[in-house]
């Protein structure tokens, strides 16, 4: 575009230097005299790979040439890499050597993102494979869960447009068995942790060099790849290849020490249900295992299950799947699980994140045992020191351990006195622990990364009315309230108004009540100055009021303001009050006729969703109380369906927790 050269000036520096480090990792010098990158105002795609000139929509190239924060331009800055670099792979692979049928598209496009997340992770942002695992490989996965899943490749795809050459999942799908692929040849574990993938690469360019200027099949690249002198380890890549494109869905390893200290791991596909009606057929899996000493074992798992003796593994030490290197869930044996988490500082962060997320990805499923809850709370509590594992990994670990507590301590506070007790000394003694680690008082917010912030976020979270987060949080909102400016992160403020709002007077009620409707008064004392998180975090805060007055001018407040866009937030707070129950639902049964009215005659209007939300929490908090099911039941029988799907969805909840409090006594024991 005329006269706005300057705004391609970080497009430039990041197309120059990519190019430098895809030669470098190919072995392959850029085959044409030049490269032309074209800005367009409109394109159907993000990007266009015309050999020697790369058409890209504006917004994609150009930075703005007005203000924008500092988080915004990041995110342009991001989103200008991962689309150049792309492109720019596609020089190679795509035009230089290209697939003989779109039937091949996926992997046109999934090795280019491959690539390109490793250029940009090399040469641009070392937490990019970090952030793209924690973003994208578990939605992969609840959407691979199904029985009628779909395996990647398919035959006769349509060509009237690119987009239907393949499908949504069978790129993010082939995203990740190309880096699986790609992890086949490390050397160490080293390179893996590293992400360096370049003997794959390697191999790659002497691909491109064999083939310059050919169409190929994929076959062709997987009986080449195999054949290759760098497949040092003598992988039959075409086999391993054919099943992960071909096999829907991924696979669910369940490992078992066995008394002679060998190992046994068993495969099944992965479901989101029991009973699911397909066939089991088995993945070919190369096993990666993590050893204390930096080396890789390695084990291929071809049948429904395999036994590892101890001496194939010359170690005490048993991670398997490597730095997530392949799609899969694991299941640990309460013992395994202990050691990993006994020497969770040999895990790299991947991994580190990968260990809590098998956690999760278990526990709520029908795959969940008893000793996935136990084994889950024995792993949070072998962790002495809350900053030596990963933040982002150590966040994740929990909230996941703060749902379940707060989910199984729901139904405890009812019928289980003892379990709700320990639970809490449990969940003190923690807070206790990691808020002692932490310097609040002396610590310079604005040198703190978003990761870390997250941390302490999650610790405060963890239990509103533990005595030292009780300290802290009241510290920190009374600089909300008094200053000295941005003195207190915007990520911290939800759990800073939440642990006032425990112990708040009328007087703090107020002033917390004044912030909602005016949150400018002290944006001034928040890092960065954001009006809309105050006064998000000051709506929320209404709920979590302890002092049953200041619940009852909650209540009043709501109902008063129902055209107000999300003021149901100031009620979220009473889901974890159980105490409040009875109140909550005596007042939603008081207003139901004539909120129900107006939602009837416009159900997508503010007061319409207000209805639909508030209707949610009620019969939700309502139907877990043991004294108001029945009565819950007998007012919805004359309802409308709507209201009856909410209630059906409240007792689907109501199933969640009980599934997940199976598991109470084992636990009561380990407390």
């Amino acid at each position: 575009m005329v006269g706005e050269s300057q705004r391609a000036e970080y497009a430039l520096s990041t197309v120059s230097a990519a190019i430098v480090v895809l030669e470098q990792k190919l072995n392959v010098k850029y085959p044409l005299p030049k490269l032309d990158i074209v800005a367009l105002p409109f394109l159907s795609d993000g990007g266009v790979e015309n050999w020697s000139m790369i058409q890209v929509i504006n917004d994609h190239i150009l930075l703005p040439d007005w203000k924008v924060t500092d988080a915004h331009l990041a995110k342009i800055h991001k989103t200008v890499r991962d689309v150049l670099v792309h492109e720019i792979v596609h020089m190679y692979v795509g035009d230089y050597v290209s697939f003989d049928s779109y039937n091949h598209t996926w992997m046109n496009e999934s090795f280019a993102t491959f690539m390109s997340n490793t250029i940009i992770n090399s040469a641009f942002d070392n937490t990019t494979w970090f952030n793209f695992l924690n973003s994208d490989l578990q939605q992969l996965k609840l959407r691979n869960m199904s029985a009628d899943s779909a395996p990647i490749y398919t035959a006769d795809v349509g060509t009237s447009r690119i987009h239907d050459t393949f499908s949504r999942n069978s790129y993010d799908k082939g995203i990740f068995v190309m880096r699986s692929l790609a992890s086949l040849f490390v050397e160490n574990d080293d390179q893996l942790n590293h992400e360096h993938y370049d003997v794959f690469f390697g191999m790659m360019g002497d691909f491109v060099k064999q083939n310059e200027f050919r169409n190929f099949k994929p076959v062709d690249l997987w009986n080449f790849l195999k054949a290759h002198k760098s497949n040092k380890f003598g992988y039959d890549i075409p086999t391993i290849m054919n099943s992960w494109i071909r096999t829907p869905g991924f696979p669910i390893l369940t490992v078992t020490k066995q008394g002679d200290n060998s190992y046994k791991i068993e495969q099944h596909h992965c479901l989101d249900e029991a009973d699911a009606d397909i066939e089991d057929v088995p993945f070919q899996i190369p096993l990666l295992i993590k050893k204390s000493d930096g080396m890789l074992g390695r084990q291929l798992l071809t049948d429904r299950s395999l036994v590892i003796s101890a001496e194939n593994l010359s170690d005490d030490f048993f991670f398997l799947n490597a730095n997530d290197s392949f799609i899969t869930t694991i299941i640990y044996p309460e013992s395994i699980s202990k050691e990993i988490a006994s020497k969770f500082h040999l895990l790299n962060s991947v991994e580190q994140m990968q260990y809590f997320k098998n956690f999760s990805s278990v526990i709520g499923t029908h795959y969940q045992s008893n000793e996935s809850i136990t084994s889950f709370f024995k792993a949070i509590k072998s962790i002495k020191k809350i900053s030596k594992p990963d933040h982002a990994a150590m966040t994740f670990a929990l909230s996941v351990l703060s749902n379940i507590y707060k989910s199984i301590n729901t139904l405890a506070c009812f019928n289980d006195a003892d379990l709700y007790k320990k639970l809490d000394t449990f969940i003190n003694d923690l807070s206790n622990k990691y808020v002692a680690q932490l310097d609040w008082e002396n610590v310079n917010w604005k040198l703190l990364d978003t990761e870390e912030l997250r941390l302490r976020n999650a610790i405060l979270s963890l239990k509103y009315d533990n005595p030292a987060i009780q300290f802290v949080g009241k510290k920190l909102f009374k600089k909300v309230l008094h200053g000295p400016k941005e003195s207190v992160p915007v990520e911290l403020l939800t759990a800073v108004f939440a642990i006032a709002a425990q112990s708040s007077n009328l007087k703090e009620y107020k002033e917390i009540s004044k912030l909602v409707r005016n949150p400018g008064l002290v944006v001034n004392n928040v890092i960065p100055n954001s009006p809309n998180d105050v006064q998000t975090a000051a709506i929320n805060s209404l709920g979590c009021m302890r002092d049953p007055e200041l619940r009852y001018k909650t209540l009043n407040f709501v109902a008063t303001n129902p055209d107000v866009k999300m003021i149901e937030l100031a009620l979220l707070g009473f889901r974890f009050q159980m105490s409040a129950y009875e109140e909550l639902w005596k007042w939603y049964v008081q207003h139901y006729t004539i909120w129900y009215s107006k939602y009837v005659r416009d159900s997508k209007s503010y007061q319409g969703l207000f209805f639909k939300h508030v209707s949610e929490l009620a019969l939700e908090c309502a139907y877990y109380s043991p004294q108001l099911k029945k009565e819950v039941e007998t007012f919805i029988a004359n309802r409308n369906e709507d209201v009856k799907t909410w209630f059906e969805e409240a007792k689907e909840k109501l199933h969640s927790i009980e599934l997940l409090s199976e598991a109470n006594q084992d636990l009561k024991l380990i407390l």
